[in-house]
C-alpha cells in the first residue's frame, strides 16, 4: 500500500518535469466526500499494522515504539485517542476503526496474546514454579524481571493456572441461565416491591418503554455518525451511541428476567385453576 503512494509521488514529479497537469485536489463528487471516506481506504492498512504489533510487542509502550517505526503515530484530540497514517495528515479515531483497537482493548490483546513455540525441555520443581507463579499474579515482581517471568508463562515453562476453566455440559449451562434469570427477577422484584402478577406486568411494560426510548436515541446518534463529514466529530457521536449501549443490555436482561417469572406464573395460574377444577367435579361425583 505504501508503495502505491511513493508511485503516485514519482509519478507527479515526472508529470511536472514534463509540463503535464497532475490532480492537486480531486474536484467535484470527490471533493463532497466526507473525510471518512477519504480516510477509509487507510483504515484496513492501519488495522494489519495494529494486529501485527500486537503479536509483536509485549507492552503497550513497545506497541507504541514499533507502530512508530512504521511511520504511525498517536495524539489526543478533544479527548479522542486518535492514530495518524504515515500517508495521510489528519489523526483518524480509534474509535472508527472499531471496538478491538482502542488503547484499552490493545492493553488487554497484547496481555492475553498467544505465542506460538517449540516445546523447551527445561524442567522446575513443582512448588518453585508454583512460588514465582503466584509472585507474579501478585505484583511482586517490578520491570525487567516481570517481563522475563511473563515470558515464561507464555512460553509453558511456568504454569499458567489462570487459563484452567470448568467445562460444563450443555444442560448444565442452560439450567445455570434459568437460575441467572429467576436470581435476577427474584432481586428485582423485591427492590421495586412487586408482590402481584399485574404488578410484574405493569413494570415490564415500563421497562419495555425505556428501553425503546434508548434504542431510539441511539439509532438517532447512529444516524447522525453516519452522515457526518468530519472525522472527529463522527467518532464523538459514535462514542456518545456506544455509552448508551450498557443501559439498553440491563434493560434488557431485566425485562427477559422478568418475563421468563411471567410466564412460569401464568403457566402455575392456568394449573392451580385446572386443579381446582378437578377437585370440585371430584366432590360433585363423590
Amino acid at each position: 500500500m505504501k508503495d502505491i503512494y511513493q508511485l503516485r509521488e514519482v509519478s507527479d514529479e515526472i508529470c511536472k518535469e514534463y509540463g503535464l497537469s497532475i490532480v492537486e485536489k480531486p474536484q467535484g463528487k470527490g471533493q463532497s466526500r466526507s473525510q471518512y471516506y477519504s480516510a477509509r481506504s487507510y483504515i484496513r492498512e492501519i488495522k494489519k499494522d495494529i494486529d501485527a504489533a500486537c503479536i509483536r510487542a509485549f507492552t503497550v509502550k513497545d506497541f507504541v515504539q514499533d507502530m512508530k517505526l512504521e511511520g504511525y503515530s498517536f495524539e489526543e484530540v478533544e479527548g479522542l485517542d486518535c492514530v495518524v497514517h504515515p500517508n495521510y495528515d489528519k489523526p483518524i479515531p480509534l474509535l472508527l476503526l472499531g471496538q478491538r483497537y482502542s488503547l484499552d482493548c490493545i492493553e488487554q490483546r497484547i496481555e492475553k496474546e498467544e505465542v506460538r513455540y517449540v516445546p523447551l525441555k527445561i524442567v522446575y520443581k513443582q512448588k518453585d514454579a508454583d512460588r514465582i507463579y503466584g509472585q507474579y499474579k501478585n505484583g511482586m515482581f517490578k520491570g525487567f524481571m516481570k517481563e522475563v517471568v511473563k515470558f515464561q508463562v507464555l512460553l509453558g515453562i511456568l504454569p499458567n493456572y489462570s487459563s484452567t476453566k470448568i467445562k460444563l455440559s450443555k444442560e448444565m449451562r442452560k439450567e445455570c441461565r434459568k437460575l441467572d434469570l429467576i436470581t435476577n427477577a427474584t432481586t428485582i422484584m423485591a427492590k421495586n416491591d412487586i408482590d402481584t402478577l399485574e404488578k410484574l406486568e405493569s413494570y415490564v411494560d415500563l421497562l419495555d418503554k425505556q428501553m425503546n426510548g434508548l434504542l431510539a436515541q441511539r439509532k438517532y446518534l447512529y444516524s447522525r455518525s453516519y452522515k457526518e463529514k468530519d472525522l472527529i466529530a463522527k467518532a464523538k457521536l459514535s462514542k456518545e451511541a456506544k455509552a448508551l449501549t450498557p443501559d439498553i443490555k440491563e434493560l434488557r436482561s431485566q425485562i427477559k428476567s422478568l418475563d421468563y417469572i411471567r410466564k412460569r406464573s401464568t403457566k402455575y395460574r392456568e394449573y392451580n385453576k385446572q386443579l381446582e377444577q378437578k377437585r370440585n367435579l371430584d366432590k360433585q361425583r363423590a
